[in-house]
């Protein structure tokens, strides 16, 4: 039988990991932000080579742009700490169990009770060297930690995913592998 059954503790430091992965694969909002900056930066050099601006004038653009570019990592240092900061004082050290079958998903977590998910719920898949990221929305992920894998084998669930999920408008899983086997 197609089952794999996963057990894992919380952990602030896989969850960091998700939130990391999510913010440069997923966000467009640090993208966004990123792109405001090397504007400003631009426009700063430009005029700075010009030499059309006073002193005083300068200085006040190479701050804000200076500002700008340093906004990006602090945004998402802060917002991905403070959630899994959040999480951690909420979750602690709860025990987590995953059960993967080819008709659902079923998720167990210890002080919350489980819930069902159904395949077609999972709208990407993606295999990094650790873990497996599957979201269910934009913003909300279930990690599978391959080292917490009790019953079943990394093979299988990849096999699952291949197998189960709702294929595309151009009939593919969304599932991505995130890493280069060594061989």
């Amino acid at each position: 039988m197609n089952k794999v059954t996963i057990r894992n503790k919380y952990s602030k430091k896989i969850h960091l990991a998700f939130y990391k992965f999510h913010m440069f694969r997923k966000s467009t909002r640090i993208y966004f932000v990123m792109a405001i900056g090397v504007f400003v930066l631009y426009l700063a050099v430009r005029n700075t080579m010009k030499g059309d601006l006073d002193k005083t004038n300068l200085l006040i653009l190479w701050s804000l742009a200076s500002f700008t570019v340093l906004l990006t990592p602090i945004i998402m240092i802060t917002k991905t700490y403070s959630i899994v900061t959040q999480e951690s004082k909420e979750r602690k050290e709860t025990l987590e169990t995953l059960e993967f079958t080819k008709d659902k998903i079923v998720r167990k977590v210890e002080t919350v009770g489980s819930v069902v998910i159904g395949w077609y719920d999972i709208q990407k898949a993606y295999e990094t060297k650790d873990a497996f990221y599957l979201y269910i929305s934009n913003e909300q992920g279930i990690v599978v930690v391959k080292d917490a894998i009790v019953q079943g084998d990394v093979e299988t669930l990849r096999s699952l995913i291949n197998k189960c999920m709702k294929p595309n408008k151009k009939g593919k899983v969304p599932y991505k592998k995130c890493y280069k086997d060594v061989k």
